[in-house]
Order: C-alpha cells, then sequence, then structure tokens
C-alpha cells in the first residue's frame, strides 16, 4: 500500500494525484458534451413545436373546408336517394355504387320519455 507522509517527494506526490486529475478531467469533458447535446435537443424541439403550429394554422382552413364539401356532398347525395325512387337513372345509379343514406340513431325509451315530459 502506498502511503504519502509529509517527507515524501514531490514527483511522488504528483504520480499520485495524476489518475485523480485525469479522472477530474474525463468526467468535466463528459459533463459539458452532454450538457451542449441536451442544449441542441431543446433547440431542436423547440424548431420542431414552431413547425408543428405552423402547419397547424396553415392546414386549418383545409378541414373547414373539407367539412363543407362534406356537407354539400351529403346533401347532394340525399337528394340522388329522393329522386331514385321516382327516376329510374338515379335508381341505377344508387345501385351500381350501393348507396345508402342511414337513419338517425332511434332514441331510447328514457330520453324520448323525458322528451315527451319538457314538452308537456
Amino acid at each position: 500500500m502506498l502511503t504519502l507522509s509529509p517527507k515524501s517527494s514531490p514527483a511522488r506526490r504528483s504520480l499520485v494525484e495524476l489518475p485523480f486529475a485525469m479522472l477530474s478531467v474525463a468526467v468535466a469533458v463528459i459533463f459539458v458534451i452532454a450538457a451542449l447535446d441536451a442544449w441542441r435537443v431543446r433547440t431542436n424541439l423547440q424548431k420542431a413545436q414552431q413547425q408543428l403550429k405552423a402547419a397547424y394554422h396553415e392546414r386549418e382552413p383545409m378541414g373547414e373546408q373539407s367539412k363543407a364539401i362534406q356537407v354539400a356532398l351529403e346533401k347532394m347525395l340525399r337528394d340522388l336517394v329522393q329522386l331514385a325512387s321516382t327516376d329510374a337513372d338515379a335508381q341505377a345509379i344508387v345501385s351500381k355504387y350501393g348507396i345508402q343514406i342511414n337513419q338517425p340513431p332511434a332514441a331510447t325509451q328514457g330520453a324520448s320519455a323525458s322528451k315527451q315530459a319538457k314538452t308537456e
């Protein structure tokens, strides 16, 4: 076992302190690299968040436009199904593409009873 006495030479003391100094430097370098990496990741996340917000705002009008198109298409198909009851050409289109209009779900008895109670 190596023991240092106050009388030990400076060269020998230097040999003992060198591994601790190198270890300290290595730990410091690792901390600096980790801090730089964390800063890079944070910067990239902020940029990605800004891009996501911009893309959302750019696509918002498209969502409203698609809702309007869906409503217009549904109205047109309802009219086509209604016309199919009297027109053979419309009936051919409805049967060829299997167009059906689903009825809204029927209200449960509890809900219809509460509606009747409110109207009375």
